[in-house]
């Protein structure tokens, strides 16, 4: 996308259309091309990433939030894009493609230091790998859901059937030793 944006540049600085002419120049030919092949790119690369990236990074009570601010955010600057666009061709001529250049090389920095990889994750690592918890204590809260589910009841998780199993006090009762129990039997 960055090298799209250089060579609308240099054409567009070389081969300036000529207002009076009743033909398309070839360069002109050229540059429209450029920017056929700039939202390709952007369609195949970045413009879809903002909505998959969102949808699986923020937490299950978050994730909706999150989605409609991104969505928002996008739809926002869009919409400077489009009025910033024709003001600064209009102003800076073929610098406005050498920026916008400039803003996908330093675009491409940026996704590459800062932005995670998700690949191969699931949703509920999302937490790990964003460090709002650690591998410790997510294992203690897998355990944690573990217990209660085998206490209070199991579910199998490839058919979906509840299994609840009842306990009779009596049955516990007789496992557990309190002081109190010591003292009855004493021990």
């Amino acid at each position: 996308m960055m090298t799209m944006m250089f060579i609308i540049g240099g054409v567009l600085h070389t081969h300036p259309p000529n207002t009076k002419s009743t033909t398309v120049s070839p360069a002109s030919i050229a540059m429209v091309s450029m920017i056929y092949l700039y939202v390709i790119g952007y369609s195949a690369s970045w413009g879809p990433t903002p909505w998959v990236y969102l949808s699986e990074t923020f937490p299950t009570r978050l994730r909706s939030y999150g989605v409609g601010m991104g969505a928002a955010t996008q739809w926002l600057f869009n919409f400077v894009i489009t009025e910033v666009t024709p003001n600064a061709v209009n102003h800076i001529g073929w610098r406005t493609f050498l920026m916008f250049g400039i803003f996908c090389f330093a675009m491409g920095v940026w996704v590459f230091f800062f932005l995670r990889e998700t690949k191969g994750r699931s949703l509920e690592d999302m937490d790990i790998l964003f460090g709002a918890v650690d591998e410790a204590q997510r294992q203690a809260d897998v355990e944690q859901m573990l217990h209660k589910s085998a206490v209070h009841g199991e579910t199998d998780w490839a058919t979906g059937d509840n299994k609840i199993s009842s306990t009779r006090l009596e049955d516990v009762s007789a496992d557990v030793v309190t002081p109190a129990t010591k003292e009855i039997d004493g021990v």
